[in-house]
């Protein structure tokens, strides 16, 4: 699988999709552009609830974009967690 450019840092690993979901919705409300990335899973058959059931994508934002990605994120969810919050 390949990986995004450069310009992109993860932000949130392999997230279920309804949290992927979720922080694209969010981090976009508040300008900041979201990529998800995960495999290609061709599902058709099961629809879009049985794809996202199996999906789990990565969530990239720009790199420049990050600090305040994880600034939105852990101030609205309780349990957000990511390295740069515990780095000195």
């Amino acid at each position: 699988m390949s990986t995004p450019s450069e310009d992109f840092a993860l932000l949130i690993p392999a997230a279920n999709a309804v949290e992927a979901k979720l922080s694209k919705e969010l981090l976009e409300s508040h300008g900041i552009p979201v990529l998800l990335h995960g495999m290609d899973r061709d599902m058709a058959e099961l629809g879009a609830s049985g794809n996202m059931e199996a999906s789990h994508p990565d969530v990239y934002v720009p790199v420049a974009a990050l600090k305040e990605a994880v600034k939105v994120l852990s101030e609205t969810w309780e349990n957000f967690d990511h390295p740069s919050l515990h780095a000195e």
